[in-house]
């Protein structure tokens, strides 16, 4: 469920982003953020972007899984997009 929510919200924010997936967060980034919550970065998950705009830890960490395990720079830059426009407000 939060998945999905944040794959909503991901898309709805970033649909015009042309580094962006045009489907929204791949489902290997989406693993890579949950990882980091699983991790202890942002304990109440895709919910809390507060937490997770403020949080390096959990943006460095994501990216690195993202990098090491959904394809390299491309979709680290497409992740990069997701987040900065999801924390434009935050």
């Amino acid at each position: 469920m939060r998945a999905t929510l944040f794959a909503a919200a991901a898309l709805a924010a970033v649909a015009s982003a042309s580094v962006v997936p045009r489907d929204g967060p791949t489902p290997c980034m989406v693993d890579c953020a949950q990882n980091s919550f699983n991790s202890g970065f942002c304990s109440n998950g895709f919910t809390d972007l507060h937490c997770i705009c403020h949080n390096s830890d959990f943006f460095s960490t994501t990216y690195r899984c993202v990098s090491d395990q959904c394809g390299g720079q491309s979709q680290v830059d497409a992740a990069q997009a997701i987040f900065s426009s999801l924390c434009q407000n935050q």
